[in-house]
This record gives C-alpha cells, sequence and structure tokens, in this order.
C-alpha cells in the first residue's frame, strides 16, 4: 500500500501541474510558475519511488528537496504581492 500513495502523491502533483498550466492560459501567468513547483515535486516523488534503495525525503537530499521548495515558494509569494500590489486589488 506505501508504493501505491507514492504513486499517487506523484501522479497528484502531475495532474495539479498540468491543470496549473491550463489554468494560466485563462487566469494569470503566475500559475506557469507555480506549475513548475508541482512538476518538480512530481519528478522528485516519482524518482523516490523508482529508486527503493534511495530515500529522497531523508539526509542531503531532502534538505536538497526542501530548500528548492522553500525558493519555490519564497519566490512565489514575492510574485504574488507584487503584483497584487501592482495591480491596486485588495483582497
Amino acid at each position: 500500500m506505501e508504493n501505491f500513495t507514492g504513486y499517487l502523491f506523484s501522479a497528484l502533483w502531475g495532474v495539479i501541474g498540468i491543470y496549473l498550466i491550463y489554468a494560466g492560459k485563462k487566469v494569470n501567468k503566475f500559475c506557469y510558475f507555480l506549475s513548475l513547483l508541482f512538476f518538480f515535486m512530481c519528478g522528485w516523488y516519482l524518482a523516490n519511488q523508482l529508486m527503493p534503495d534511495i530515500d529522497l525525503f531523508q539526509n542531503t537530499p531532502g534538505i536538497i528537496f526542501r530548500v528548492v521548495v522553500g525558493i519555490f515558494l519564497v519566490i512565489g509569494i514575492v510574485i504574488y504581492f507584487t503584483k497584487v500590489k501592482g495591480s491596486g486589488n485588495k483582497e
């Protein structure tokens, strides 16, 4: 069952990434940036499932994963708030 949930998470991140590309055409180009994050997560989870002898969420690979996701999120927050502040919309 653990093997199935890993593939399920990988598929979930991929589907969300594809949806954000589709939504980026209609909503905002910011969705394209977020889709890169979800495709990265999809690849990381899939690589973790396909290489059972290496745990990509422990030690150095885990730190690399957290740093990359953190960088994506910080850049995403900065882009989002500058875009909202620049457009004059108050949410």
